[in-house]
């Protein structure tokens, strides 16, 4: 679920068990008796578990959490879901920040591109961020692989397959074709993460849902341009 879909079930269940308490006269949220009430008790805790972790990759401080874990009762808690959820309110939709469009693909690697841009969505959306990664990273090279190919006519994946994109990147420019500084940098920063996210590392490497995101706004940019030959 998304963190504003956490938050309305968090605000459900808190109303909810302030509807039984009040049926029983009772006012703080610290007696969980029924059966009802113990599974909303775990409702509760598992959205605020969920919204936290969601908080992490928005800049949102978690001020109203700790509110929400000092209050006493059901009307302070909702007070705190309420002053975190106008917070929330401002933040863009998740896909905002890389709706995909429409990339005109060579004939030849249309299909398999996307294939591995409808797969690219899935694994974000299931915050599979290194698979992200490595997915962007895939969808470089095949993209790379087929410029060298239109200008070269030689197909380096047969001739060497295991060839890194910095130097296929080099082999392209020696055919005459200059590539934008600031492009082969994005392609750079993103093989850079594809590396630490497929390779094993003394320290494990986890990108964040925002990192995810800007590694696929650059592969999308570089796309782009490639299909434009730029």
């Amino acid at each position: 679920m998304t963190l504003k879909q956490n938050l309305q079930q968090l605000r459900d269940a808190l109303k909810i068990l302030q509807q039984a308490q009040n049926k029983t006269n009772k006012t703080v949220l610290t007696d969980f008796k029924s059966q009802q009430t113990n599974a909303l008790k775990t409702t509760i805790e598992n959205s605020l578990a969920a919204i936290e972790k969601e908080l992490q990759n928005t800049g949102i401080t978690t001020e109203h959490i700790s509110a929400f874990r000092k209050a006493t009762t059901i009307d302070e808690k909702l007070a705190a879901v309420d002053a975190l959820s106008e917070l929330v309110a401002t933040l863009p939709d998740d896909n905002e920040h890389f709706t995909i469009p429409s990339i005109s693909f060579p004939a030849e690697i249309r299909d398999e591109m996307n294939a591995d841009i409808r797969e690219l969505k899935k694994c974000f959306a299931n915050e599979c961020y290194r698979s992200t990664a490595i997915l962007c990273g895939r969808l470089l090279e095949t993209a790379l692989h087929r410029r060298y190919f239109e200008v070269a006519g030689n197909d380096l994946l047969e001739k060497s397959p295991g060839m890194g994109l910095g130097n296929l990147i080099a082999r392209i420019e020696e055919k005459g074709i200059k590539l934008d500084p600031g492009l082969t940098n994005q392609i750079h920063l993103i093989n850079q993460v594809r590396i630490y996210s497929v390779h094993k590392k003394q320290e494990s490497f986890n990108p964040t849902k925002m990192q995810a995101q800007a590694i696929i706004l650059y592969t999308i940019d570089v796309l782009k341009r490639l299909a434009e030959r730029g």
